[in-house]
């Protein structure tokens, strides 16, 4: 009896010995998760220059508490600042827009006689965006065999469709990336998409836009499984924490 007691009491104290140190593996655990945690998805604060974290030093050698804001370099450019002027992007593709002389100033208001145009004109730049829906007709040519050769096949030939990505589908490709691009990289609703483009007064129905993305769906199924069996092989993963 008193062996099989000193048996359990043995068995008590190593227990509570392991019970201790898996305590304080836990809490470093915790500690650098919560450290991560912080790192990865804490709010980080604006960098502050070496002469705002070091407190000045008064006359007598101690250093200045006094919590009043102390008035630094303001952002932005300074006041007299030129600017960078009106710099237009060379990459831009170019559209010409044409301005003519009105009316009633192209004529003499003296003697009436109609003034020549020079070729000396006066050109201004601007950043311009055109967003406009239109209807695209596709005409595919048909060209017909003028010989008589039997075995050459059809008489005439028909310039093949061009490529698509949902057959028979209303929507073109740049439409579509369009819809994609607002809904999944910009999280703009359907609704407001086809509130921007009913401003020029034609409509476009939610349940085609929703087709649409159904039937991509199995295009884009491949390339899912592709970056999940890339990510597979990551070492490290990125993850965010979601609150629930």
């Amino acid at each position: 009896m008193y062996a099989e007691l000193e048996q359990y009491k043995e068995k008590y104290a190593f227990l509570a010995l392991e019970h201790e140190k898996l305590k304080k593996k836990y809490r470093r655990t915790k500690g650098a998760a919560n450290t991560y945690q912080h790192m990865l998805f804490g709010r980080s604060p604006e960098k502050s220059s070496p002469e705002e974290a070091v407190p000045e030093k008064t006359e007598t050698g101690a250093a200045d508490t006094d919590t009043t804001p102390k008035t630094g370099r303001k952002r932005g450019a300074k006041p007299g600042h030129k600017g960078h002027g009106r710099k237009i992007p060379e990459n831009l593709p170019v559209v010409y827009r044409t301005i003519e002389v009105p009316e009633e100033n192209r004529f003499c208001s003296i003697c009436g006689q109609e003034c020549e145009v020079v070729p000396l004109t006066e050109n201004s730049s601007e950043i311009d965006v055109e967003i406009k829906m239109c209807q695209v007709v596709t005409v595919r040519q048909r060209v017909k065999r003028t010989c008589d050769c039997e075995e050459a096949g059809p008489r005439f030939i028909t310039a093949p469709k061009p490529p698509k990505a949902i057959p028979k589908s209303k929507f073109s490709h740049n439409l579509l990336a369009l819809f994609i691009v607002l809904k999944f990289m910009f999280p703009v609703p359907v609704n407001r998409i086809l509130d921007l483009l009913g401003l020029q007064g034609e409509t476009i129905s939610a349940g085609s836009v929703s087709g649409a993305f159904r039937k991509c769906l199995e295009l884009f199924e491949p390339l899912y499984q592709a970056l999940a069996e890339e990510s597979r092989r990551e070492k490290r993963w990125n993850a965010m924490k979601q609150a629930g």
